[in-house]
């Protein structure tokens, strides 16, 4: 504290500091206004800081007096919801309290002596060298990628048959540098993937841990510091597992790092051999599901079985009780016994997604004037499934998606119209919706949900023969596909005009032909048409009487009241699909049994 008549200045720790005084006879200048404030200011600094420093080393000696007593029940119970709720989702309080926390150290049932729990100090850093050597990877992977776009121009490229191109290699407009552009995000993408899925798996633990931790506390018994070690041995158990996860996670992108750098060194050699490249790219959710199953089967360390350690450690000091049992099952059995099929699910959806675009990008050739135009469907396929399945799984997650890839599903009303009967009897796929710009919503008639495969259609040799075809085989033929996809698919699409009519012209038609060349190439067309969905074959079905024999189309056009009736099918059968939707998720008469339900088969008259 600074006096401005004295001439000595308290420093605040008992020392004294000399001041000369002022002489009375000039009047103070601006500098010395300046300085007297500036030491004013200083000295109030230093003030302000012992003070702050004398506060703290009483409250330090406050604390080291209380440390022997007990807390009592509301204090413990803050105490262990502070720490199970923390910002990284694991018991960060609980765990730094408890002694011998550093080695995770616990204690057996009946048993005194102490081990060594299953994270451990050994573990711990092995896992943090496994982090250290997959960031490495990732570094030495985005040089490489570097070094890739930098690289001086090459000679002209010959892609497959087309005419030569004098490109550069990084440049953008290089299929193949369009391609590895899209694969160095792929490490981004898995650990994004990865993380999730882990804080998912962590967060339903963390949830079971919580209720028991309540039951701890209401069951607890007389002996307060057990009750407290046994919170502490149960708060650590969302840690532990997050901290296993994290481990298997960084093993599985070293690996996958591994494999993308042997992929873009292959690239580097052979710029000019895109169908290999292709081939690679395309293999690599397998490798990643690969990769990722290996995981599988390492059970060291087993995150149940450390679990399982801890809370028997943690329930022998305790009374028995039914919902300390119950509570311990559910903990038991969110936590995963090893690398959870969820997080190899994760990763292969994620690569798949960006395989997609990679393939994109080297399918796509170089126009003359309008730049880099991609040209081929099937790519144009690819792009649009990886957005919808993006989006679909998103929003439903991948149990629903799973469900939708093979088998029909019947849509209720939440659908728009062009996805109800999805996949076989659905329109084509909306390309506005993949792209997120879908403005119509609901009343969309093209579909909005995934198509894991692309519609199987006629080539044009196929298409041919089926027109060239007399109606009776043809009528005949078209029956017999109609029938197996719906026995295939467990629905009887029993329309009485259409199959009637398919009957009438056909007349009992034996699929038979003059030569062996013919048959076979008959058995080939069966065999196409019955791949087919079902609203493409009601599409023949339709156009069987029609005169109109010139359509190049698969679904040949059909006159005005065969359009309509086509339609009004397919109206009908998806409203079907929807009502046995409905019924089977027990929505409307969950109870009641539905008349034709024969061997699991419906019946359905149109």
């Amino acid at each position: 504290m600074l006096s401005l008549r004295g001439t000595f200045i308290n420093l605040g720790d008992g020392r004294e500091s000399k001041k000369e005084p002022r002489s009375q006879s000039a009047p103070p200048g601006p500098r010395d206004m300046y300085q007297t404030e500036f030491f004013k200011n200083e000295c109030s600094y230093v003030s302000q800081l012992m003070e702050r420093s004398n506060s703290i080393r009483t409250m330090s000696q406050a604390m080291s007096k209380s440390t022997g007593s007990n807390h009592s029940d509301k204090s413990e119970e803050n105490s262990d919801e502070q720490a199970i709720s923390s910002d990284s989702g694991v018991a960060s309080t609980a765990t730094a309290t408890r002694p011998g926390a550093t080695k995770d150290r616990v204690l057996t049932s009946g048993s005194s002596e102490s081990f060594e729990g299953p994270p451990g100090q050994k573990s711990q850093m092995k896992r943090e060298d496994m982090m250290k050597k997959t960031q490495m990877k990732r570094e030495d992977f985005m040089k490489l990628m570097a070094n890739k776009k930098n690289r001086n121009k090459k000679p002209a490229l010959q892609f497959g048959s087309t005419a030569q191109f004098q490109e550069d290699p990084g440049s953008p407009s290089c299929p193949v540098s369009r391609a590895l552009e899209v694969i160095q995000e792929l490490p981004n993408q898995l650990d994004e993937a990865l993380h999730q899925n882990t804080m998912s798996i962590v967060g339903n633990v963390q949830s079971h841990v919580i209720e028991l931790c309540r039951e701890i506390r209401n069951s607890s018994s007389e002996d307060s510091e057990a009750t407290a070690q046994a919170l502490r041995q149960v708060a650590g158990i969302p840690e532990m597992v997050m901290s296993t996860l994290k481990s298997r996670a960084s093993e599985m992108s070293e690996s996958i790092m591994d494999h993308l750098e042997t992929i873009v060194a292959s690239a580097m050699e052979n710029e000019n051999d895109k169908a290999d490249l292709a081939k690679q790219i395309a293999k690599l959710p397998m490798q990643v599901e690969r990769i990722t199953g290996k995981a599988l089967g390492n059970s060291e360390p087993c995150p149940k079985e450390a679990a399982l350690r801890h809370m028997d450690s943690a329930m022998a000091r305790l009374p028995e009780s039914q919902a300390l049992a119950d509570s311990y099952h559910r903990v038991a059995s969110s936590v995963p016994s090893a690398t959870p099929q969820s997080m190899v699910y994760a990763a292969s959806q994620a690569t798949s997604a960006t395989v997609h675009m990679a393939v994109a990008g080297l399918h796509a050739t170089q126009g003359s004037q309008q730049g880099v135009v991609v040209e081929n469907k099937v790519v144009a396929d690819m792009i649009l499934r990886a957005k919808v399945e993006g989006e679909f799984m998103a929003q439903h997650g991948p149990a629903l998606y799973q469900s939708q890839a093979g088998r029909l599903q019947g849509l209720g009303s939440e659908a728009n119209s062009g996805s109800q009967g999805h996949p076989e009897l659905c329109t084509r796929p909306c390309l506005y919706f993949g792209a997120g710009k879908c403005a119509n919503g609901n009343s969309c008639d093209f579909c909005h949900l995934t198509h894991p495969k692309r519609p199987a259609h006629l080539d044009k040799r196929n298409r041919a023969l089926l027109k060239s075809l007399p109606p009776d085989i043809r009528a005949a033929m078209l029956k017999d596909a109609l029938l197996a996809r719906s026995r295939a698919l467990r629905v009887d699409i029993s329309s009485k005009d259409l199959l009637n009519q398919l009957e009438q012209v056909g007349g009992g038609a034996p699929l038979s032909a003059e030569s062996t060349e013919m048959q076979a190439r008959h058995h080939r067309l069966a065999s196409a048409l019955r791949t087919m969905t079902l609203s493409t074959l009601l599409a023949f079905a339709s156009r069987i009487n029609s005169e109109d024999d010139a359509d190049e189309g698969d679904s040949m056009e059909v006159d005005a009241q065969g359009q309509r009736k086509l339609h009004d099918r397919l109206a009908v059968l998806r409203a079907k699909l929807s009502l046995r939707s409905s019924l089977q998720s027990g929505s409307i008469g969950s109870g009641s049994q539905r008349s034709g339900d024969r061997n699991g088969v419906q019946n359905w008259e149109m």
